[in-house]
């Protein structure tokens, strides 16, 4: 995984963010997927304050860490504060 060199869209490589939002989420006491809480603000600061990461990823990130996400907001532009993924968004044709 530390070998990809895929990059998102703000530059950053998917290996870096990766390694980056792991120490963010240790400093603030999530260490294990048990750990990790999703209605904790610094827990969810912590990773979507990481380049290239955020609101659609940090959702993702907690569903396949087994986290329970009560209120998912992909579809929800907009209604948060917090920096949204920056990586390009696919539309679908219909």
């Amino acid at each position: 995984m530390l070998n990809n060199q895929q990059v998102l869209s703000a530059g950053t490589r998917k290996a870096e963010a990766i390694v980056q939002a792991a120490a963010a989420l240790e400093a603030v006491g999530v260490r294990h997927a048990v750990d990790l809480d999703p209605s904790q603000p610094e827990h969810r600061s912590a990773y979507v304050g990481i380049t290239g990461l955020g609101t659609v990823t940090w959702e993702y990130f907690c569903m396949c860490s087994g986290a329970k996400v009560s209120k998912p907001t992909c579809g929800s532009a907009g209604s948060s504060t917090e920096p949204s993924d920056r990586e390009t968004p696919r539309k679908r044709g219909r």
